[in-house]
């Protein structure tokens, strides 16, 4: 059963903006853990960054797709973990750095990392919206 827009829980501005600090602190820690523990060299970072776009692509088509079903039961989650969570964890100034920096490597990794990081983002984000989509009238949070 979805829920009608009026017992969806909206917050106001002032808890939206916290939610969203919050979301992206914890999005941030995430993306900069999974560098850490990566163990990989500074120069060859952009494989993680790529990784955590496609991740967060998938996530976020998940939870927009819960959203349209109103299947949220706190709207409240969708400012924290869009904009906050999902937000801060992908990184589109990063994506667009890597790009200069796997030039300096080599064109051909510069072209293999731009097709699959757009692909890859374009197809984990389809694949969340399905899987959300597809879960029908389970509530979620």
């Amino acid at each position: 059963m979805s829920l009608s827009p009026k017992e969806m829980q909206q917050p106001g501005l002032f808890a939206k903006i916290i939610l969203i600090f919050l979301g992206g602190a914890i999005g941030t820690g995430l993306r900069f853990a999974l560098i850490l523990l990566s163990g990989l060299e500074a120069d060859r970072i952009y494989w993680i960054i790529l990784v955590e776009n496609i991740m967060g692509c998938f996530a976020l088509g998940y939870v927009s797709a819960r959203l349209k079903m109103r299947m949220m039961r706190h709207y409240a989650w969708a400012p924290f973990m869009g904009t906050g969570l999902l937000g801060s964890f992908t990184t589109f100034s990063a994506f667009s750095t890597d790009l200069i920096y796997t030039a300096a490597i080599s064109w051909w990794l510069t072209g293999f990392y731009l097709i699959f990081s757009l692909t890859g983002g374009l197809f984990a984000a389809m694949a969340g919206l399905k899987l959300g989509l597809s879960q029908g009238r389970k509530r979620w949070i």
